[in-house]
């Protein structure tokens, strides 16, 4: 077997692999993660689906030999647009959930008041929490 078939191969069995995870993934996590409580979970099953989107051609040719006609294109097309959007949104949801933690150790560091020895509490380096949401912490 050449090294360009073994790529093929391999191509094909990851793209195969990638397809199924992706569209199984919501209903696998969700009996231990209800993902569509969060913005989180929305925000990576949106990805993932849109991901498992953008194979769909790839897999039904590899699989099941069936060729691309327009419409499988323009689905791939879209899926694969969408998925910038998509992982701004991520930055966006990431920048609200720091910024909130940031106050909330703002918040607690007047509450505790002036430190032992002179200090002033919050004035060492800051902490910032990890984000609350997708079942973190919960």
């Amino acid at each position: 077997m050449t090294q360009l078939q073994v790529l093929r191969e391999w191509a094909d069995i990851a793209v195969g692999v990638t397809f199924w995870v992706c569209l199984l993934w919501p209903a696998l996590v969700r009996p231990f993660w209800p993902w569509h409580q969060h913005e989180w979970g929305w925000n990576m099953v949106i990805k993932t689906e849109l991901l498992a989107l953008a194979l769909l051609s790839a897999v039904l040719k590899i699989e099941f030999g069936v060729t691309s006609g327009l419409a499988l294109l323009w689905i791939e097309v879209l899926a694969v647009s969408a998925i910038p959007p998509v992982v701004v949104w991520r930055a966006w949801i990431i920048w609200r959930s720091q910024r909130a933690g940031a106050l909330r150790a703002r918040e607690q560091a007047r509450e505790v008041g002036p430190e032992p020895g002179g200090g002033t509490a919050g004035t060492g380096p800051r902490i910032i929490p990890a984000p609350e949401g997708p079942g973190i912490g919960e």
